[in-house]
């Protein structure tokens, strides 16, 4: 675990903070960090964003949650822009910012050993 706190305090995470609010518990945070990635919502979120703008929202609005808990902040940035992208009708940005949090996806799978 601590090789990978290492990693993604390079990525801009702050597992320190998630874990603190874990009440120490690093097992629980790994735990929860691998059970986020295995989550079908965070690999399909552009998908569902394209089909269905709405389902879409809620998906980012629950997917943002999550990675703001977790520390995870390169993420929880990018699923913010995707989150005010679908707000209302979805916005031209919406393409671009969805591209962003799948690489940024792609950044954490690797760390985590996905």
């Amino acid at each position: 675990m601590t090789e990978i706190k290492r990693q993604l305090r390079e990525w801009g995470a702050d597992p320190d903070g998630a874990i603190e609010r874990m009440m120490n518990d690093e097992a629980f945070y790994g735990k929860m960090l691998n059970k986020f990635a295995a989550e079908d919502e965070l690999s399909e979120l552009g998908i569902i964003a394209r089909q269905d703008p709405k389902e879409g929202f809620r998906i980012a609005h629950n997917l943002k949650g999550t990675a703001g808990t977790l520390g995870l902040t390169p993420l929880y940035d990018a699923v913010c822009e995707v989150v005010e992208d679908l707000r209302g009708e979805p916005k031209d940005s919406l393409e671009k910012d969805l591209e962003r949090f799948a690489d940024l996806r792609e950044q954490y799978f690797r760390i985590i050993g996905l």
